[in-house]
């Protein structure tokens, strides 16, 4: 995989996601300079897969808005992201 990021604002992640379509994006649902929840709609709205890291604050509303989303909870062993992504990402 290529990874773009860690990005820390909603601004940059608009402007790598305008630059290349992303295969999947995996959001922290409160980055520096706001929510994500207005991207994530776009993205979704594109059909990007979005899995969210979310903290307990915030997993209701993720899991709400976004139901197609995979939600994976704060912290989140990296066998269980690594795990997550390959499953996401694996053709139908």
């Amino acid at each position: 995989y290529q990874v773009e990021g860690p990005l820390s604002g909603i601004s940059s992640v608009m402007l790598a996601c305008q630059k290349e379509k992303p295969d999947l994006a995996i959001l922290d649902v409160r980055l520096d300079d706001g929510t994500v929840f207005e991207l994530a709609q776009t993205l979704s709205d594109e059909d990007v897969p979005i899995i969210f890291h979310a903290g307990d604050d915030f997993f209701a509303e993720v899991t709400s808005r976004f139901p197609q989303a995979i939600t994976l909870g704060k912290p989140c062993p990296p066998a269980q992201f690594l795990d997550t992504i390959g499953r996401v990402l694996r053709p139908a």
